[in-house]
């Protein structure tokens, strides 16, 4: 239909079967609850390990934060890749 010009805008006959084949096999929710597990606890693991740290970092009186401060401000700056 789209080689022969027939469609513009909107498409003509909409057709969901290949929706319909992935919903079937379990494979895809099994992906999805990973996807949902992967990003809960990565969430949760990186909140526990920036609050403390961010914290630490904005009181003056921590002696290190002249040292380690520039090296996150660095990491922002430059990637690993």
């Amino acid at each position: 239909m789209v080689n022969q010009g027939q469609v513009i805008l909107w498409p003509k006959d909409i057709n969901l079967y290949g929706y319909e084949q992935i919903f079937k096999d379990t494979r895809i929710w099994q992906g999805y609850k990973n996807t949902i597990i992967y990003t809960v606890l990565g969430t949760l693991l990186n909140l526990l390990v920036t609050l403390p740290a961010a914290y630490a970092l904005s009181q003056r009186k921590f002696r290190a934060r002249r040292f380690i401060m520039p090296l996150f401000v660095i990491t922002m700056y430059f990637g690993g890749a």
